[in-house]
């Protein structure tokens, strides 16, 4: 590291270091002045440092790699620096003196979507001449929320939604609070299937087609579905004689007119048929039946027309009242010749009480 300067002739003389091209070192640029006696030997001596410096690579799956920050610290622990990625992912530190360094990520993204790299600081070397380097890894997300309404704006909790990727295999499943709404965890980008669980439950029309949901990175997109939560009608044939139950048909309408049908319900053996509705205000009437009775001169027909409401989760019961009628024929013969025309006959129930009509005459 000695160079020798011969045969100078004494006097003052200034000397400076050329400046290497090598970026890790860097000279001593003083210019110093060196005065040389006859006889002796004059000493100057320049003091040059080698450094090292590191890079952090960021990788950023599904996202940007750039503004990403880091904090560099020395073996004292002490703040050298922080740095920043660029739209390459790289961010440089300045010239280090070698030696043993610590890279901490400062967590400043929205971790909404993104998870960092597992480790939050990492050690590195640095020797002279050389750059050493440190890699972090982070993933962004996409999330999937759900909304439940009802058409009664009630029950909004408690409703489940099952989740699948493409290849059918369960991702998870996830319940509605008391305001109709869940979320999912972090789900890396991509087509997923929702199809809510359905109820056992008759009063309820659950939506539970299996629907396609495409995840993108750094959003979060939005399913909702609308569960029908209906009524029950329940519709009871009597007769006056209590048989004859089955095969009547009540019609449901929408108006009081009348004109705008919804169902036809046919009664059983037991004289009972229902319709689960949505609530509202109905209306039913009697409009046939499957045994010709309607067109029988010995039935007589409940013609009114009923109002009924509809409630959530509730029966409501429409009854309708028909009457079998049977005749008597009283015949009259005479032992003697004389006219059959004009004989009175008074007719009672069992309880001696006239019928209605009586006294009938021949």
């Amino acid at each position: 590291g000695k160079i020798i300067v011969p045969e100078l002739t004494p006097g003052t003389y200034y000397a400076q270091e050329v400046t290497s091209t090598d970026p890790y070192w860097v000279s001593d640029t003083e210019t110093k002045t060196v005065k040389v006696e006859a006889g002796k030997t004059a000493t100057v001596t320049f003091k040059n440092t080698h450094y090292g410096d590191l890079r952090v690579k960021k990788n950023a799956i599904n996202g940007s790699p750039a503004g990403w920050k880091f904090e560099i610290y020395d073996s004292n622990g002490s703040l050298v620096e922080t740095i920043t990625t660029g739209s390459d992912g790289y961010a440089y530190s300045k010239k280090l003196l070698p030696g043993k360094y610590t890279v901490k990520e400062i967590h400043d993204k929205d971790d909404t979507y993104w998870t960092y790299d597992a480790e939050v600081q990492k050690q590195t070397q640095v020797t002279a001449g050389n750059q050493s380097e440190v890699v972090f890894t982070n993933e962004q997300f996409g999330l999937l929320e759900f909304r439940k309404t009802t058409n009664t704006q009630n029950h909004l909790a408690g409703w489940t939604f099952r989740v699948t990727d493409k290849d059918g295999k369960l991702v998870g499943e996830y319940t509605t609070d008391h305001s109709g709404y869940a979320c999912t965890g972090k789900l890396k980008p991509g087509r997923y299937y929702v199809q809510e669980v359905g109820k056992d439950d008759p009063y309820w029309i659950c939506d539970v087609e299996n629907y396609p949901i495409d995840v993108t990175a750094g959003k979060t997109v939005g399913h909702s579905a609308t569960n029908i939560e209906l009524g029950k009608g329940t519709f009871h044939k009597t007769t006056n004689t209590g048989a004859n139950l089955d095969g009547w048909e009540i019609t449901v309408y929408e108006d009081s007119a009348c004109n705008k049908p919804i169902s036809v319900i046919t009664t059983d053996a037991k004289g009972y048929g229902e319709l689960f509705l949505e609530p509202g205000t109905y209306y039913a009437r009697e409009t046939g039946d499957t045994k010709g009775r309607f067109e029988d001169e010995y039935w007589e027909i409940d013609t009114r027309v009923q109002e009924f409401k509809i409630e959530p989760h509730k029966d409501t019961a429409v009854t309708f009242t028909n009457t079998h009628y049977g005749k008597g024929k009283v015949i009259k013969t005479l032992d003697t010749d004389g006219s059959l025309e004009g004989w009175q006959f008074k007719i009672t129930d069992t309880s001696g009480n006239e019928i209605e009509g009586s006294p009938f005459t021949s």
